[in-house]
């Protein structure tokens, strides 16, 4: 069966067993081209869906260089490519994390089955398109292209980059709130260890949860404690003492 590939704008889901738009008030993928609207020092988003596939299939995406319509162009290596992790609910799957696709090699089958939809006919895609600020205004094209099973399917991409340029003041809008240690639940070795908050891996883990959030023009609002009240270690000074003798 041909290899078909979709696209849709951040906004709308698609599900994994047929590919349609779920809860879409008259949305659905598209075809070919993906088009893109940004402006410079901003990413431009978008999703695929790729189907239908063989049990057997892995699916990658990579990305290609843009080409402006004078000498300007957009390097290959401002994409950043993420599989999409589903999550059930009211009995359907929505794509809900967005999985770096070198952590994991793409859409594998063990991917696949290790999120609980490996009876799925569609993988899914999340796409940033980082615009670098020294980008020209105007018009490129360019490509993303997508093999699975044999299967070599090249998407074409039409970008539209605005004279604007998002300025490097903070301008965070979006506030994404954490209470303590909700982000090493999903690192292999740092939930079940009660010494992690002091090790590098921990570190390194938090400071990319950051980076990230910050990336996309939003903040990791990081309360220090837990529903419960209780702080977690080395998120707060130590205290010694009792009543008014307490000092840090």
């Amino acid at each position: 069966m041909s290899l078909r590939v979709m696209w849709c704008d951040e906004f709308v889901r698609l599900d994994p067993l047929s590919g349609a738009a779920l809860d879409a008030d008259g949305q659905q993928a598209a075809l070919p081209p993906v088009q893109l609207i940004g402006v410079r020092d901003s990413f431009a988003s978008f999703q695929l869906a790729v189907g239908p596939l063989g049990k057997g299939d892995a699916v990658r995406v990579t990305g290609g260089d843009l080409k402006g319509r004078g000498k300007g162009s957009i390097s290959r290596r401002q994409y950043d490519v993420f599989v999409e992790w589903y999550v059930p609910g009211d009995g359907k799957w929505y794509p809900d994390v967005c999985v770096p696709q070198d952590l994991v090699g793409g859409s594998t089958p063990g991917f696949r089955k290790l999120n609980g939809v490996d009876q799925g006919r569609y993988a899914g895609f999340w796409v940033d398109l980082f615009i670098p600020a020294d980008a020209a205004p105007g018009e490129y094209t360019g490509k993303v292209t997508v093999t699975a099973g044999g299967e070599k399917v090249d998407m074409p991409v039409a970008l539209h980059v605005g004279a604007a340029r998002l300025g490097p003041d903070c301008c965070l809008d979006v506030s994404m709130n954490n209470y303590a240690d909700s982000i090493s639940g999903g690192w292999k070795g740092l939930s079940d260890d009660p010494d992690r908050f002091f090790k590098a891996k921990y570190q390194r883990v938090e400071q990319g949860v950051f980076r990230a959030a910050h990336e996309h023009r939003a903040f990791l609002h990081y309360l220090s404690y837990g529903h419960s009240g209780y702080v977690t270690p080395s998120f707060a000074p130590p205290l010694e003492g009792e009543g008014p003798r307490k000092r840090v």
